[in-house]
């Protein structure tokens, strides 16, 4: 796994609180840094 804190960083900015569960957003992060 290479998820970046910088890439959970801008997502968490971009997208509003809540909208992702942290499976989902593990699985966002796992396929933008691979």
């Amino acid at each position: 796994m290479k998820a970046r804190p910088d890439v959970r960083a801008m997502l968490l900015k971009r997208y509003p609180a809540g909208l992702f569960n942290d499976a989902e957003f593990e699985a966002l992060a796992r396929v933008l840094t691979d």
